[in-house]
């Protein structure tokens, strides 16, 4: 705990010396994108909401956890640090990752396209079941 908090602070630090930290909205960026990548109407609606959610996954995070079925906290301290077990559906899990693997590389294949570098655009194939 003691090593969290001194990493905190030193970033604090960091932070500080560059004027403080800079908020970057990356919700906006991907909702004109989510037109281009999805052609569902239906899909596009969904974007934004799933992107929030998973945007936690991404990154390594787990605030999308709490709340949600399965998830329990324990041993929690003073300082609102605690055990967290996340719990609950796999398959869940998996369409939280897909959808923003799905959309990456949409992205990276049109940075691809417009670095003139068609060629790095990898072509991903995945069966899908209805």
């Amino acid at each position: 705990m003691s090593r969290l908090k001194m990493r905190v602070e030193q970033v604090d630090a960091l932070l500080a010396d560059l004027g403080g930290a800079y908020r970057i909205d990356m919700t906006n960026v991907v909702l004109r994108d989510a037109v281009d990548v999805f052609a569902d109407p239906a899909v596009r609606a969904q974007v934004r909401g799933r992107w929030q959610q998973v945007s936690g996954s991404v990154h390594g995070l787990a605030w999308q956890h709490f709340g949600q079925e399965g998830t329990e906290v324990a041993e929690l301290s003073a300082d609102g640090i605690g055990l967290v077990t996340i719990g609950g559906d796999i398959a869940q899990l998996a369409v939280d990752y897909f959808c923003v693997f799905h959309l990456a590389s949409a992205a990276w294949k049109l940075f691809a396209r417009r670095a003139g570098q068609p060629s790095l655009a990898v072509e991903w194939t995945y069966a899908t079941s209805t």
